[in-house]
């Protein structure tokens, strides 16, 4: 299933209210889901990070 850009929009949002720094999310994903984030979305700023991770996501199936 894939997510509307507004859908996607609300989930960058909730992720960074969750996971306010990269290594929380970092630390998230590797714990959770066994998902190596730095290799997924390479360097930037959380905004950047977790929208790559939504894409990513998305275009997966993981969602």
């Amino acid at each position: 299933m894939s997510l509307s850009g507004e859908q996607r929009k609300q989930l960058q949002s909730a992720l960074i209210d969750a996971f306010p720094n990269i290594p929380s999310l970092e630390q998230m994903l590797s714990y959770e889901l066994d998902i190596n984030l730095r290799a997924i979305t390479g360097e930037g700023s959380l905004q950047e990070i977790v929208f790559k991770l939504i894409q990513t996501a998305n275009s997966q199936g993981w969602l």
